[in-house]
């Protein structure tokens, strides 16, 4: 009878041990535990079936820690997708961006052109006029090509008439 207690004692101590040791966020159930190792073909409340529970914790803790490990993979990979598609998304804009000012670029160079080519016109047209306008001064003897005043003039009195050159 005192083995009995002494291991049941053993078992509780050794649980009570073990849960104080676990700082899992997950709960594992201790009967549940406890059953499989009855299962398995301990009995209930004795050192054996304690161990078989701490081993089966060990293993719920691995695998924990292997589910905790690849959840943060999961969200690694969920992260960088993320950043990517961040970036993607930037260079897209960016794309965009540069394509908006490459066009703006061809207007306004085109623009440029048309200008530079009117004010060609324009000077044509001018220089035109300008070639006209003294060849009809030359033809009608105005403008610059106008006879040339005498500023020095004198008159001849012949009776009733004066004649002045």
């Amino acid at each position: 009878m005192k083995i009995q207690k002494l291991r049941s004692m053993t078992f509780t101590l050794c649980s009570i041990a073990f849960m104080l040791l676990s700082n899992n966020t997950y709960a594992v159930d201790m009967a549940v535990l406890q059953e499989e190792c009855a299962d398995i073909g301990f009995k209930m409340r004795t050192p054996a079936n304690g161990t078989c529970v701490l081993r089966l914790m060990k293993g719920v803790k691995a695998e924990e820690k292997a589910v905790a490990a690849q959840q943060q993979a999961y969200a690694n990979q969920q992260a960088a997708q993320a950043a990517q598609a961040q970036q993607a998304a930037a260079l897209q804009q960016q794309q965009a961006q540069m394509y908006d000012l490459q066009r703006r670029s061809v207007a306004a160079q085109e623009q440029a052109a048309q200008a530079q080519t009117e004010g060609a016109a324009y000077e044509r047209r001018s220089r035109g006029l300008k070639l006209m306008n003294q060849g009809l001064d030359r033809m009608t003897g105005t403008g610059a090509y106008a006879p040339k005043a005498s500023t020095s003039f004198s008159c001849i009195r012949n009776g009733n008439y004066t004649t002045c050159n």
